[in-house]
């Protein structure tokens, strides 16, 4: 993960919500600081001693993967309304167009609470079936294409495998140009994909 910590106003923005991530107040503000003491040392998160690369690094990764999300649907504006009814077979096409022919659809749950920040959060439990929990008010094609991008690419978070197969779910679901879109803006926030999951 090769990102400059300091010229770059997109990671300013990027620490700034990674600051109130539960992982890191757990850690302190004792831990925030020493991270931000080595932070001016080096210009990449890659440079930085494992104890704060390790935790940092995906935190500002999944930041920076929001934010060119958040750019890509400004961009495309609002989405077809998708209803709960209409649910399974948008991510079951999605899956399948998206080369994910044996794939069956997870389980949905509408119980994200109003006091979460999360429209959507994907649970992989060995002793339960694979969920897509979202929030009641903010079922959208997007926020169902993003979590099945966890559900294809469990373990990656939002890695360059998790990136790949949601380039394929967009394609698959909203089209060709939409896909272009966020691959576009995945490169402005230097996010690589995975080249073997972008093409399968």
């Amino acid at each position: 993960m090769k990102w400059n910590l300091v010229a770059d106003p997109n990671m300013s923005r990027a620490l700034a919500r990674v600051r109130n991530h539960p992982t890191v107040r757990s850690l302190g503000h004792d831990w925030w600081d020493r991270f931000l003491e080595e932070a001016q040392e080096v210009t990449a998160i890659d440079d930085l001693p494992p104890q704060y690369r390790d935790v940092v690094g995906p935190l500002v990764e999944g930041e920076l993967v929001y934010a060119a999300e958040d750019q890509t649907q400004q961009v495309l504006g609002e989405l077809e309304p998708l209803s709960p009814d209409e649910l399974e077979s948008f991510a079951l096409d999605a899956l399948r167009g998206a080369g994910f022919e044996n794939a069956e659809v997870p389980v949905f749950r509408f119980d994200i609470p109003d006091d979460s920040e999360m429209a959507g959060k994907f649970e992989t439990r060995p002793d339960k079936p694979d969920t897509i929990r979202i929030h009641p008010d903010l079922l959208g094609r997007w926020v169902v294409l993003h979590e099945l991008a966890h559900w294809c690419r469990p373990g990656n978070k939002h890695g360059p495998q998790f990136r790949a197969a949601l380039v394929r779910l967009v394609r698959a679901a909203l089209g060709d140009d939409e896909a272009k879109l966020l691959i576009t803006k995945y490169e402005e926030f230097e996010l690589p994909l995975d080249e073997v999951w972008a093409n399968p």
